[in-house]
């Protein structure tokens, strides 16, 4: 009964980050780098250990592997701290999606949150991301896009979902920067700095900081009065019903009569 109520008790939210009327432009893309580094995977021959016969074999081959950087041109900010003792920076959320993600862009987590990274303290913010076989990425096919908003004078804060506590995401957010590379293909290490073509993309003002743009894979939360209602009338069933049904048989065992050994009339009353 705990742990479920734990569940129902968990209220997942992601503080909207405000958007002016009239946001700065997107954070500028400086340059992305991609050190292609594929691994070569061994031929592999299967024999049998008794007879020592060929049973199989598969060829070998070269897998994707590698990191892409994002660098990104930082804007003069004063690190402070508020009431509350949260140090009030720059930071830049991210969404990613590829021709491989058929839901759409990405964050960080099943929530649908942005990829948050702090403003670095030198010329330019670089932000890594990895692909290939266990990886951040997995295995890019094609092309991989990158959405990237700088929200100034805020703060962002991750909690475990099986706490009850928020995600929070504060300050103001520019726009959207928008960008595609095209993944490297072969299997020689390269380093390659593509050409991007970088564009800017309007934030929703109902929802800012959720999705950059509608995604069927995370659909709207519902709004906090009517998720507080769901949650109180699901708590109230878990811990009422169970006390009822309870009750009913812990009285039901009190009221039987004691039947002295061969009474038959209480007997056949009782039963």
């Amino acid at each position: 009964m705990l742990a479920v109520l734990g569940v129902f008790l968990v209220e997942p939210c992601v503080a909207s980050v405000s958007i002016p009327e009239h946001p700065k432009s997107g954070p500028e893309i400086a340059s992305v780098t991609i050190y292609n580094t594929p691994i070569w995977k061994s031929p592999v021959t299967s024999t049998n250990p008794y007879t020592g016969e060929v049973t199989g074999s598969a060829s070998g081959y070269w897998i994707q592997n590698g990191t892409i950087e994002i660098a990104i041109k930082n804007r003069p900010f004063t690190l402070y701290s508020d009431e509350n003792s949260n140090t009030i920076n720059t930071y830049y959320c991210l969404f990613y999606k590829g021709t491989q993600y058929n839901y759409g862009w990405i964050g960080s987590g099943s929530r649908g949150v942005p990829i948050a990274v702090y403003q670095s303290d030198s010329t330019y913010t670089v932000i890594p991301f990895t692909y290939g076989d266990s990886s951040q990425l997995g295995f890019v096919g094609g092309d991989i896009s990158f959405r990237v908003q700088a929200v100034e004078g805020g703060y962002f804060r991750y909690h475990g979902f099986y706490t009850g506590s928020e995600d929070v995401f504060e300050g103001v957010g520019s726009e959207w920067t928008e960008f595609t590379i095209t993944m490297p293909t072969g299997d020689t290490a390269s380093t390659l700095k593509p050409d991007i073509k970088p564009t800017s993309v309007a934030p929703s003002s109902s929802n800012p900081n959720i999705l950059p743009t509608s995604d069927p894979y995370y659909p709207p939360s519902q709004n906090s009065w009517q998720s507080s209602i769901t949650i109180s009338i699901a708590t109230t069933c878990i811990i009422t019903i169970p006390l009822v049904i309870t009750a009913y048989y812990y009285g039901k065992r009190k009221t039987k009569p004691v039947c002295a050994t061969g009474d038959v009339s209480c007997e056949v009353k009782t039963q």
